[in-house]
This record gives C-alpha cells, structure tokens and sequence, in this order.
C-alpha cells in the first residue's frame, strides 16, 4: 500500500505503488513514499460511490478516476516535487566513454522512419546525421542559468516579498484567478533550501484569509466571509528553492466570478514573522486554445539515455553501489540493470559493472585484452537490450503481470517495466547475452 484511504481511523480502501510510477511518475519514491488521506468527513454520497463493503479495494467509476486525478495533482505541484528532485539529483553521473556508446547508436543503426517514430515517443536524441548535435533549447536555458549570480543562502530569512508589482493606483498585488483554472505566485526570500524540511529549527509558510466585510459568518440579511481559506481556495506550498517559494492556488465551487480574496502569507522566522498581503480576484474561465494537429512526422532530433557504469566501490568508478542505494535504487552482486524512468521517460541505464554474471564470466578469461573486450560487450549488450526491450514493450502498450499466490492479476497488481527488465537480466539473460556468439552458431551451421 502507498496511498491508504480511511474512514474514522480504518483503512477501507489504497493504492499500491503503480499511483507512484504511473500518476506520480516519481519512480525513485515508490519503495519509500506513503501518503495517507482522511475521508472522514467526505460527503456521504461520495463516499459511496468511492468505497466497497469489502474495504480491500476502491471502486472503479467516475468518481474514483476523479480524485485520483485530484490527488495526483496536489502531489506533483508540492514540497513532494522537490523532495524528488533532490533525491535524483543527489545520484551523480559523470561523463565517460558512454557518450561514445550513445553517438554511435545514433551513427550506425539504420533509423527507418518507423524505427524513429518508435524511438521518438520515448526519448529525445540527437540526431547527427543532419548536423544537428544540440537542442536548441536546452543550450539557450543553459546559457541563462549561467548568467544568473550565484546565490548565497541564509539559515534564517532576512526578507520576504512577493513577486509582483502592484497595477498603477494600486496600493496591494493583486493576482487574476480565473474560475476552474489555476495560478502560481512566486515569492522572493534569501533562506536556504531545507528551511521547511529541515529536522532543527525549520520553518513554515502559512496562508490566512484576512477579512473584507464587517458581516460574519451568521446572521445578517448576506452571507458572511469564510474564515478558513480551504473554503475558498484549494492552496500547494512548495519548499524554497534558491530563493524563490512557489504557491500554487485553485479555486473551489464555493466562489464566483468577481469575487475578491484577501490573503496574508507569512514567513517564519525566530527573530520575527515576515507577512505579505495580496489580492486575489476570481476572473472569468479562461478558454482553452485550440491545440494544432499533431504532425506525423517524427522530430528529427534525436537522442537516448544516459549509460552509467556502477561499480562496488570508488576505486574502479564515479558511481557506486552505495550511491544508488542511498537513493532507494537496490544494486548488488545480483544486479545487471537499473533503468531510471520518469514516468514514460526513460533517462538513465544504470548498468553493474561488478555483477556476479560479468565476475563469473571474467574469470573464464585470461588475456587482459580479452577481459576488456568481454566488459565492452557486457556494457553495451546489456544497454543497448535494455533501451529495445524498454522502448518496444512500452510502445506496443504491454502490461506485465507475475503471477504469484494470492494474487489474482488486476491492473493494479502490474508490475513496472522496469522492475522487469531488471529481473530479466537477473535470470540468465545477461548470461546468454555474454555467452552467445553469433560467429561461432553461423560457423556450426556450416559444418
């Protein structure tokens, strides 16, 4: 169970770790990540329409798909985000001769325009045949990350400010919140990144309503003005990052167009609170573009993912066993393959350069020249299998389903495809891949 759903203090319904991958695609975080929803005080109706008498499942209906959704979408806009982010970038990866193994793929196999279109829906590569080895865009972006000074964090924030300057004639910020849409307001801060996570003396962003009208919530001929903000707005904090805190804001059923909101948001701090006041004003539904036709013809940039050799320990390598294991990646004498996804995006192929399967074959050889050759074909077999296998059984739109006792092979019982091609390469696959010669089996055939 990941996701548990419950009702005055019993489970009665959950999500098993395909929420993680699939909804969340925080594929890093599904052996380490549990989330708990209250539906106490959820309304009757919905409640029904959501459990079973049964409680060891949810119902598949509109109203389930609905908050899947829901949830799916608070969690990936949170302070869950950075988390990921961290943690992924705390994996280093450092260049080798796998960019050679990744041009040479781009060079050497005859890319037929079906061959790209399959590639396509799962990577972004570069494609050098047309002289084009950089995207555009990421080297732009690059360009202006470089430009920006460094910034030098606090331990405690020293000012807090949002990003937004008021209209002309205007004393308060006021941010447009279209009805059923979404918007991000940014503030500005010098504190450190941890500051809302950290175990010591963290601190907290809070969001209040500050009120308009004298009338209160009862009596009175005119509704009165809420008093908790989870009335009005449905409201994602994120933690700091190099100074910027982002809090993404939805309005709820309960407000109408032309509705005004008066918000407070405060920084804490031990020395003092640090307060912001904004407006926001519910603005008419914003109407959807009209999205262009999808071309047929695939992009021509191409481009695949990383290969990272991993080895035990530091003497051989930049990465090691236990730098994936710090981050939830498992990796040992067993393992060939770790294939890092995000979501449907394949990134990294993380490929065991100690396994018990290259040290056993290893050791069948003497000649060091040979041993470099067999780790070579090791490296690339087991990457170059690895990125088809992945990307064809992803386009063919396969689940995969093991069957074990008790279990009755429901969608959410499918196991992730990379867990499988790890678990492939562990039975023997990686064995056959070093062992079989295609020169020796043409060689027998002739005689």
């Amino acid at each position: 169970m990941s996701v548990l759903f419950s009702l005055n203090g019993q489970v009665h319904g959950h999500y098993t770790r395909e929420f993680i991958i699939r909804s969340l695609k925080f594929n890093l975080l599904k052996d380490y990540l549990l989330v708990h929803i209250d539906c106490t005080d959820a309304r009757t109706q919905f409640r029904n329409e959501l459990f079973m008498a049964s409680r060891d499942r949810l119902k598949r209906g509109e109203e389930s798909g609905k908050l899947r959704r829901k949830i799916a979408n608070i969690l990936v806009k949170g302070r869950l985000k950075d988390i990921y982010k961290a943690r992924k970038a705390s994996i280093t990866v450092e260049n080798n001769d796998a960019e050679k193994l990744v041009r040479n793929l781009g060079r050497q196999l005859p890319f037929h325009n079906e061959l790209i279109n399959l590639f396509h829906q799962t990577f972004k590569l570069d494609d050098s045949r047309n002289g084009q080895n950089q995207n555009k865009a990421d080297k732009k972006q690059r360009k202006k990350s470089e430009e920006k000074s460094a910034f030098s964090p606090e331990r405690f924030p020293t000012f807090f400010k949002i990003d937004l300057k008021p209209k002309k004639g205007e004393e308060i910020p006021m941010v447009a919140l279209p009805l059923g849409g979404e918007r991000t307001v940014r503030f500005l801060t010098d504190v450190e990144d941890q500051y809302f996570d950290r175990s010591h003396e963290p601190g907290e962003l809070q969001i209040g309503l500050l009120k308009l009208a004298p009338n209160e919530t009862e009596g009175g001929d005119q509704p009165g003005y809420p008093r908790e903000i989870e009335t009005v707005l449905n409201v994602i904090k994120s933690s700091p990052r190099k100074g910027k805190i982002h809090v993404h804001m939805e309005p709820t059923k309960e407000i109408k167009v032309g509705d005004t909101i008066r918000l407070q948001a405060s920084l804490t701090s031990p020395s003092k609170q640090l307060d912001q006041v904004f407006l926001v004003k519910i603005a008419d539904p914003e109407k959807k573009p009209n999205e262009p036709k999808k071309k047929d013809v695939p992009d021509r940039q191409l481009g695949l993912p990383q290969p990272v050799r991993v080895y035990k320990d530091n003497g051989r390598g930049s990465t090691t066993w236990d730098d994936l294991e710090a981050q939830g990646i498992p990796m040992n004498y067993n393992n060939v393959v770790y294939l890092d996804a995000e979501g449907d995006a394949l990134n990294t192929v993380y490929i065991n350069m100690d396994s018990q399967v290259l040290f056993s074959h290893r050791t069948k050889l003497s000649v060091e020249e040979t041993i470099k050759l067999a780790e070579n074909r090791y490296f690339s077999a087991v990457y170059y299998h690895s990125l088809f296998l992945y990307t064809i059984t992803k386009n063919r739109k396969y689940g995969i389903i093991q069957q074990e006792e008790g279990k009755n092979g429901e969608e959410d019982d499918n196991i992730d495809l990379t867990e499988y091609i790890s678990d492939l390469f562990k039975t023997y696959y990686a064995q056959f891949l070093l062992g079989f010669d295609t020169q020796e089996l043409i060689s027998a055939l002739e005689e």
